[in-house]
């Protein structure tokens, strides 16, 4: 385990191990004796206080390793520093980081091949426990991913636009349509800038892309001799669009549809025989009832003075709607 541990960095020294479940935590200590000062470098021994710090590191035996480490401050010497304190740093070990820089570059050689989704899939299977935002951070702050592009390589391309703010900043982005991974990236979908980044791929063989004239400009400009062809997504929507008007111009505006319903007027509904008539005619009869109710005026004689006795009052609607149904 100590020259484990050593492989790692030089500095490390082996304290003891414990395995819990499928992590293996791995608890070290530094073997200097003073640490240089990352600000102005000069030399320092005296302690100013140690912290517990914790970082993964690449499986061992099919085991996640965690590396515990008492990472020490010491005071800065030099009076002309700006700091009077700082932590031990290690070469294995970026500032700030969680993850050892083997590891980093183990997840981002998995995560370069596949998706960050597939990546993070493959790596919780044995090497970290890494989500795809983590890969996605990791893939843009490396700079490998610039500096591996081989131009000469490329000869059938998809090219389309992107938004970085929407409506006011896009760029383009390259793909290999063979392959499905990305080119190259661009940060501008002008014409002029798209045909000088295309030019710098001197063997494309056909391009495909939308329907921008921009693009199409600039394929010509760079590579007269390429083929331009449409994109499957923009085949069948232009399709789809020319169908659609031409079904609108060949079909007139208004289409009688037959109807197989009964002749005469919706409320002239026909009884079924196979039940009682009363419980067809029953809301019919009801309304009729109230109808005659309404209107049923009881004559009473005018007593003198055109007064009328209150015992022989107009029946109201009430009295009559029970006299009715009585």
């Amino acid at each position: 385990m100590e020259e484990l541990v050593k492989g790692i960095d030089q500095n490390f020294g082996y304290q003891w191990s414990e395995i819990d479940g499928d992590i293996m935590r791995v608890y070290v200590e530094s073997v200097r004796r003073e640490a240089e000062c990352p600000y102005c470098g000069s030399k320092s021994n005296q302690v100013h206080s140690v912290y517990p710090r914790k970082f993964r590191d690449l499986p061992i035996q099919g085991k996640k390793v965690e590396i515990i480490i008492n990472n020490r401050k010491f005071f800065c010497r030099n009076p002309e520093c700006e700091h009077k304190t700082f932590a031990e740093r290690y070469d294995c070990l970026p500032r700030m980081a969680r993850k050892s820089s083997r590891l980093s570059e183990a997840i981002m050689n998995t995560a370069i091949n596949v998706s960050s989704i597939t990546a993070s899939k493959i790596l919780k299977q044995g090497t970290a426990d890494v989500g795809k935002s983590t890969i996605c951070r990791l893939l843009k702050k490396s700079a490998k991913m610039e500096l591996e592009i081989d131009r000469d390589k490329p000869e059938v391309v998809c090219i389309d636009d992107f938004a970085t703010k929407k409506r006011y900043n896009y760029g383009t982005v390259m793909v290999n349509a063979q392959t499905g991974q990305i080119v190259d990236m661009l940060e501008s979908r002008e014409s002029e800038e798209v045909s000088q980044w295309l030019a710098s791929f001197p063997n494309i063989k056909i391009v495909s892309r939308d329907g921008s004239q921009l693009y199409a400009k600039a394929i010509r400009t760079a590579h007269p001799g390429a083929m331009q062809v449409s994109d499957r997504f923009h085949i069948f929507k232009g399709l789809t669009d020319a169908a659609r008007q031409f079904m609108i111009h060949l079909m007139p505006q208004r289409i009688p549809i037959a109807s197989d319903a009964p002749a005469g007027s919706y409320w002239q509904k026909e009884t079924r025989a196979d039940l009682p008539e009363r419980l067809h005619n029953a809301s019919t009869q009801k309304r009729a009832a109230a109808v005659q109710t309404a209107i049923w005026v009881t004559a009473v004689p005018i007593q003198p003075f055109g007064c009328i006795r209150p015992e022989n009052a107009v029946l109201t609607r009430r009295k009559n709607r029970r006299r009715a149904h009585s």
